[in-house]
């Protein structure tokens, strides 16, 4: 690979070998040559491990590494040079050697299944300038490893052997802790640590029939999870629960036997010192069965231990004592999972506020001489700064602790170290931090190593799709296959999502949650500190707020990957041009200088912003090896003619370049293409011919259009390996059979599909939906300041309120005919509107749908403005349970829809739902979330069985979600954690939502419930937003609510039923309280405005 030396040697050398295979030595007159290069790098690559190590400390290894870094990127450079030389001799090349047989990334091209790959570059070959250039070439690479080997021997390396056989050998730097659960009551900081303690107490002694049962503390290094774990099996509660507690740390090299009596001492067993395996596991299972127990296994790193060694005798005994416990905590989640610890079971642990996380800062500083709860609030400014670079990580913030400990307690060294940030000299990184986050580094393959210093290319604050991060590693280099098989080419992609998963679950990538849809991911900004660090030497990032950046990238002229951040800076292109070596260039500016990208020979990944332009982007196609390219709300209107001479391009994303209205007809001649990306682009079309993508397997933006008999569709048809596909224009079908001949019910691959229209009308409303909600708010805070007139004026509103309530009956009658005569004018709108889209229109709409019916192993759907009355017939029952693998759906601006379907409540895997504007919807019935009663019986067990969150937004009409649960039948959504419920007429949530057994609703959202009157009897609730309901007076019934936020509600008078409320934030500068609420003794209370309060309240501001 790239920065990592270990991955890098191997791949090259893979490629050597495969050139000498085929005989292309011979033909070079190079054969001896070859020879001895395989041989050297065969010498070299047992010491590249013990090289890649000392490099951080000794320069002169440094300095050796790098040179054995430029030989490796000059032999690649060649050997795809070759390749590309015999791909433009299409005159040459034998019967069977078609342009869909050649080219994938390097170190696949020279596999067996490339057959006729080779054989043409020996055609190629003939050409003998070509051939004494590469021979020379190649000559001057083994002379150079020649002289790196005999330096070698003058640093003195370790042979450390294979990466597998690394793996077995290497024990941690640092010890690991011993077998102890010891809680330490004065490392407790913030609210946080006390909801999450006692939600897992709670899961932890429920009665809910398992004979046992598995929860997880799951989190990156360093959060805290062995902290809280420690604290709940110290608590009361789980001491009463369990007579027997057993905690064990659990290394990432444990020994059996030491480990299995070690749970048996703890358990209150005797081991004799037995060795025998079995022997020890029947006498677990004898300890554990004399009581009731609760087992802990502290860090995690495998389910080896678990499936292995721990869970017969844990199975076993509980049998005899139904109820125990499993906790677990570790870094990855699919360690989590395979253990046994569902998505509902898992806890991650989340990060500090800042008064908690500056607690904490204090608790790692020594007190001086004369000390008191204050000795450190002079420096809470500079401190809340330092706390802000940590993000609540209470690892960063140890470590910062511990850095600041050294320095006097004054305002001058807390600003040093504040400048410094947390991206230290080696000199400067603190132990703890190093050993965390090296750890988990080390512990990853080559090739996963390479993958996560790429990700520290992205500069804070961004946070790039995982597909689209997985395709730059591919174009790289750093994802392989095998080639075993003729789908080799797919499997990458396969490859490199598994290499993401890994590094998700490992902690070391953290999801984005701006939105509770993505798939965009982001490194912590300690991880990326410590990433950039180890691949300083190839890659740099820079910022706009750097001096003097064109001296920065003089002095760094070799360097092979580099991402500029200047945003809305303009860059001068002649500051670039010196560097030949990159690989990778990511550019995020405004505007910049007139260039060429002729310089960039060696580059494969480009990814560039609004900057480009059509004369620009005209020179991309004399950049020989690049695989990748991705513009960004760039200036374009044309694409070059000659970009089928970009043969290696495998990765094209043009999105949102507004200026974009076609795509040349030569892109068809790319026959490595596997991603196209359109959207956002103004591309009403794609060539004839576009089916002939054999490999591709996302596009994004599809465009459906009609020309004469030619329907674009139709070149979907052939493209079976699609994983990920987005069709819009929708509108633009005469007839539901030219939709049929997508053949996406035949694409066997694909698990993410969007299919969307575009007519104006549509986007127009969505404009107006929001221009609506803005001026709905602004009329609830004029009524809440008329109604805000002192203590005169209240008695006044109070008879006036009275009078409302008498004439209650009236007003409803006078909102029917309102809302009667607001229906008519919509009717009205619609028949204005009936030439675009009446009832044959939405007919039409519907039938096209139904035809693109998706396959079974659909994991996430989206429909956007959708114009027909119903939605499609494969999202009813029965055809809906089909989908077994549905996960998460989309479904935005349903314009015309008067109906929910009642085949979503059976796909048993759907995990998140989102239905935003729904205008025509009055009504949600019992059929929503009601299993349909057919012959046979209903598959799924329960309606919604594992759906987790579900948002329901800009229902305008909606009045009634008619939902009550039926004895002796399964509780709908049992799995439901988050409700959001935004901008409708509901007068009251349904009771199916609040019975008792609920248990896992956590998270409510409420806003824009223009005459919601109560919300009662959520006793599971934890959190409660609720805002813009003007006729909202009475909030109870939530047993376990620990913060409430509260804002636009003036009528709200009575919170009662919430006896561990800690939390309430009012918003709202008119409200409030005129009574004690009951049994509710808030620990923090925030107000926009002062106000009298009840006297059993504590306002913390």
């Amino acid at each position: 690979m790239a920065v990592v030396l270990d991955a890098l040697a191997p791949y090259v050398k893979k490629m050597i070998s495969d050139l000498a295979e085929e005989e292309v030595s011979m033909l070079l007159g190079v054969e001896v040559e070859i020879r001895k290069l395989n041989g050297n790098l065969v010498y070299l690559q047992d010491y590249l491990t013990d090289a890649d190590r000392k490099r951080i400390t000794d320069k002169s290894v440094k300095v050796w590494v790098g040179k054995l870094k430029d030989v490796m990127y000059e032999a690649s450079d060649i050997l795809e040079l070759c390749q590309l030389e015999a791909m433009e001799r299409p005159e040459e090349r034998p019967a069977g050697g078609g342009a869909s047989n050649r080219s994938s990334p390097l170190g696949r091209y020279m596999k067996k299944k490339l057959q006729g790959c080779f054989q043409p570059l020996l055609f190629c070959l003939r050409n003998p300038v070509f051939a004494h250039e590469t021979g020379s070439r190649i000559k001057k690479l083994n002379e150079d490893l020649d002289t790196i080997r005999k330096d070698a021997t003058k640093l003195n390396f370790i042979n450390l052997g294979s990466y597998q056989e690394r793996r077995k050998l290497t024990n941690p730097a640092r010890p690991r802790n011993k077998t102890t659960s010891g809680y330490n009551k004065s490392e407790a900081v913030g609210e946080n640590i006390e909801e999450d303690a006692e939600q897992l107490v709670q899961k932890l002694i429920a009665h809910d029939g398992r004979d046992f049962k598995v929860v997880a503390i799951v989190g990156q290094g360093g959060m805290g999870k062995s902290f809280l774990a420690k604290k709940i099996f110290a608590s009361e509660t789980i001491k009463e629960e369990f007579k027997t507690k057993i905690w064990l740390s659990v290394t990432q090299h444990f020994d059996k036997v030491e480990l299995l009596r070690s749970a048996i001492t703890h358990a209150g067993g005797e081991h004799n010192e037995e060795k025998d395996e079995s022997i020890l596991e029947r006498t677990l299972t004898e300890a554990l069965s004399a009581n009731k127990f609760l087992l802990v296994l502290d860090d995690l790193w495998s389910d080896t231990v678990w499936k292995d060694i721990l869970q017969v005798p844990v199975a076993n005994a509980s049998c005899t004592q139904p109820g125990s416990r499993v906790m677990i905590t570790s870094r990855k989640e699919d360690v989590a999972r395979r253990v046994g610890a569902s998505g509902g079971n898992q806890l991650r642990v989340r990060k500090l506020e800042d008064e908690d996380a500056w607690s904490l800062l204090k608790k790692q500083l020594p007190l001086p001489e004369v000390s008191s709860e204050n000795s450190f609030d002079h420096l809470k400014d500079i401190g809340i700064k330092i706390i802000a670079k940590c993000d609540g990580l209470p690892l960063a913030i140890k470590v910062m602790g511990g850095l600041l400990s050294t320095r006097r307690p004054s305002k001058v060294e807390w600003e040093n170290v504040l400048k410094k940030n947390l991206e230290w000299k080696e000199d400067g990184l603190h132990e703890e931090l190093n050993f965390s986050v090296h750890l988990s580094y080390d512990d990853l393959t080559p090739e996963l190593k390479q993958c996560f210093l790429y990700y520290s290319l992205f500069a804070k604050g961004s946070a790039p799709s995982f597909e689209q991060v997985v395709s730059m590693w591919i174009s790289e280099g750093f994802i392989q296959g095998d080639g075993s098989t003729e789908s080799d080419e797919l499997d990458l992609q396969e490859i490199g999502e598994a290499y993401h998963r890994e590094l998700v679950a490992r902690n070391l990538l953290e999801a984005d949650n701006t939105d509770w849809n993505t798939w965009c991911y982001s490194m912590h900004d300690v991880v990326r500190s410590f990433a950039q660090f180890v691949a300083s030497e190839e890659a740099l990032v820079v910022r706009k707020d750097q001096n003097d950046i064109r001296n920065l990238l003089l002095a760094n002229q070799k360097i092979r990957r580099l991402s500029l951040n200047l945003d809305d800076s303009e860059l001068e292109w002649s500051i670039l041009e010196n560097l030949e070596s990159l690989r990778t260039l990511m550019i995020n500016c405004s505007t910049m200088s007139s260039g060429s990208f002729a310089s960039f020979v060696s580059l494969r990944v480009l990814n560039m912003g609004a900057a480009v332009s059509d004369l620009l982007l005209d020179s991309v196609c004399q950049l020989k090896h690049l695989r990748y390219l991705r513009l960004v709300f760039a200036d374009i209107s044309r694409l070059p003619e000659d970009i089928h001479k970009i043969k290696f391009l495998e990765f094209l994303g043009l999105v949102n370049c507004k200026g974009l209205n076609k795509i040349p007809d030569n892109i068809t001649k790319l026959a490595g293409l596997r991603y196209l990306d359109l959207t956002g682009c103004n591309v009403d079309t794609v060539p004839r011919g576009f089916g002939g993508f054999k490999i591709i397997h996302s596009i994004f933006w599809f465009p459906a259009k009609m020309d004469g008999d030619w329907c674009s569709l139709e070149e979907l048809g052939p493209l079976c390996h699609l994983r990920s596909l987005s069709i819009q224009y929708l509108e633009n079908m005469p007839d539901y059979s030219f939709a049929a001949r997508a053949m996406l019910s035949n694409k066997k691959d694909l698990t993410y599909l969007e299919l969307g229209c575009y007519r104006d009308e549509d986007v127009e409303m969505e404009e107006g939906v929001e221009q609506i909600k803005e001026e709905e708010e602004k009329k609830v805070r004029d009524m809440q300041i008329e109604e805000d007139k002192g203590e005169g004026e209240e008695q006044i509103e109070e008879q006036v309120e009275e009078g409302e309530e008498q004439s209650a009956e009236k007003g409803e009658g006078d909102k029917e005919e309102e809302e009667e005569g607001e229906e008519q004018s919509a009717n009205g709108e619609e028949g204005e509107g009936e030439e675009q889209c009446g009832e044959v229109e939405q007919q039409r709409i519907e039938g096209v749908f139904d035809e693109l019916c998706p396959p079974p192993c659909l994991e996430d759907l989206i429909l956007v403005r959708y114009f027909g009355r119903r939605l499609p017939n494969w999202m009813q029952a029965p055809a809906a349970a089909a989908f077994k693998s549905l996960k998460s759906i989309v479904l935005r601006s349903l314009t015309y829809c008067v109906q929910l379907p009642n085949g979503l409540c059976e796909m048993v895997n759907l995990e998140e739902m989102e239905i935003n504007i729904a205008p025509a919807i009055k009504l949600v019935g019992p059929d929503f979330q009601s299993l349909a009663s057919r012959d046979g019986g209903a598959i799924v067990t329960s309606p919604f069985p594992k759906l987790r969150i579900l948002a329901m937004v800009d229902f305008s009409r909606w009045k009634k979600w008619d939902w009550e649960e039926e004895q002796g039948k399964a509780m709908a959504m049992p799995a439901l954690e988050h409700l959001r419920i935004i901008s409708c007429r509901l007068t009251h949530l349904p009771l199916g939502l609040s019975i008792h057994n609920r248990y896992n609703l956590r998270v409510l959202y409420l806003e824009d419930l223009t005459i919601l009157a109560s919300v009662e009897n959520f006793p599971s609730v934890v959190t409660f937003d609720v805002l813009c309901c003007p006729k909202l007076k009475k909030i109870g019934g939530f047993s376990k609510l620990r913060k409430i936020f509260i804002d636009g509600c003036p009528k709200l008078k009575l919170l009662e039923g919430v006896p561990v409320l800690s939390t309430m934030v009012l918003d709202d500068e008119t409200w409030e309280i005129t009574g004690t609420p009951a049994r509710c003794t808030p620990k923090l209370y925030q107000v926009g405005q002062q106000r009298q309060l009840p006297e059993n309240f504590t306002v913390t501001r």
